[in-house]
């Protein structure tokens, strides 16, 4: 197995475990899990970045939903983009997801035993999934937030996770405090000051046009900022190069991406000017520098 088909695995098991959270969260469950762990792996889950996002209190996601329906490999999706904002390190970023608006459900015999296909499968069909614009939207924000987390801190967020599980279980003695103060991310961002917004007045009567409400503006994009984007929708260094050029970024796709996943590399990118450029063996994304457009 590749290293890029094991990623992909672990990716889709985390996601999955992700969906089952936010199902059983909307169905009033209690949700606990603060990571996973797959194959040797560890990674945040859906609560786990809820939570992160809750006890930092400077990420926030904009009351701005675009919602799409979208016909991919031949099913239909709720395509769900939303923003979020980190108000401390002055990091905004788009979020997408989907979701399908039918679920695979297993067949099943007189003993609940899914029926085998004899084709080393199940059978299985399709059924209205009730819970489909929820999940979409779930996921989006997650993106979104996981997106303007610094990298540094969500490393620390995952080892106290973990530190506090093994206190909790009795195999470490000291409980371990959480990073919400982090040296390490402070050192290597710098909180942008901004300016007290200038006052307007109110003016009665008046309604924003749908257009207006769907204006989005982007803080600063750096590659830092596409990279941390691009890990929120799953992809690493092995699927997309981020390369710096003088007048802005290069995203180069290191391997064949399917329409799924161009997809959602494509709706964040265009949300920071990025703009496909059909040149070479695979295409790129090209984004200009904020100042420079």
């Amino acid at each position: 197995m590749s290293a890029i088909v094991a990623k992909d695995k672990v990716f889709l098991e985390m996601d999955r475990r992700d969906q089952q959270q936010i199902v059983l969260s909307y169905m009033g469950e209690s949700v606990d899990d603060l990571f996973y762990e797959v194959e040797g792996r560890k990674g945040l889950s859906w609560q786990g970045v809820n939570t992160i996002c809750y006890m930092m209190g400077d990420i926030k996601v904009e009351p701005w939903v675009q919602w799409e329906n979208i016909e991919m490999h031949g099913q239909e999706y709720w395509s769900v983009t939303v923003r979020a904002v980190n108000e401390k390190y002055n990091l905004a970023s788009l979020g997408t997801a989907e979701a399908p608006l039918m679920k695979k459900v297993y067949d099943r015999d007189e003993n609940r035993n899914r029926i085998p296909d004899g084709e080393g499968g199940f059978i299985a069909h399709l059924e209205p999934d009730q819970h489909c614009r929820r999940v979409a939207l779930s996921k989006a924000q997650r993106n979104a937030k996981r997106a303007v987390i610094p990298e540094p801190l969500l490393i620390k967020w995952l080892e106290y996770f973990i530190a506090y599980v093994n206190f909790t279980k009795g195999k470490i003695s000291e409980k371990p405090e959480p990073p919400i103060k982090s040296k390490v991310v402070d050192a290597n961002y710098h909180v942008i000051p901004r300016s007290p917004p200038e006052k307007k007045e109110r003016t009665s009567g008046k309604k924003k046009g749908k257009s207006d409400a769907r204006k989005l503006t982007m803080g600063k994009v750096s590659e830092d900022v596409i990279k941390f984007n691009l890990r929120a929708l799953g992809f690493t260094d092995d699927d997309l190069g981020v390369f710096e050029k003088e007048k802005g970024f290069i995203v180069e796709p290191a391997r064949d991406l399917t329409d799924g996943e161009y997809y959602k590399v494509n709706s964040t990118l265009e949300g920071m000017g990025g703009v496909w450029e059909d040149v070479g063996y695979s295409g790129q994304w090209k984004i200009q520098r904020r100042d420079e457009r």
